[in-house]
């Protein structure tokens, strides 16, 4: 019973793959790109290793 489960499942991905494979490539670099917003543009991000600051290696030990 487990192995025809597995037969299926993997048929279904050779049928859903060559399915996709039919279908026409698309042109990537010719599409729209969607706009960012404010925050993601002007946006910061930090990185902290917190074991390197905090002998417990907490965030609520580093503030």
């Amino acid at each position: 019973m487990k192995s025809l489960a597995c037969h299926q499942l993997l048929s279904s991905f050779v049928v859903l793959a060559a399915l996709h494979a039919a279908e026409p490539a698309k042109n990537l670099a010719a599409l729209q790109a969607r706009p960012s917003p404010d925050w993601l543009t002007r946006g910061v991000m930090y990185q902290i290793w917190l074991r390197a600051f905090t002998p417990e290696g907490t965030l609520s030990a580093a503030t």
